[in-house]
């Protein structure tokens, strides 16, 4: 959401982060995946650079 439209939404105290917090999904059983795995790597031919994104 951009900033501008946030602002127009939120009430005058409310900020994005606090939201997002209060907000987020509970409850769920989300299983990670092992970090250490040979799971391949999404993206990993994708190169970054300061200007853009391959």
């Amino acid at each position: 959401m951009p900033e501008h439209v946030w602002q127009q939404r939120a009430e005058p105290d409310e900020h994005l982060g606090r939201w997002l917090v209060d907000n987020m999904p509970r409850g769920l059983d989300i299983e990670l995946p092992d970090r250490n795995s040979d799971r391949p790597v999404p993206f990993i031919d994708c190169a970054v650079d300061d200007n853009h994104v391959q």
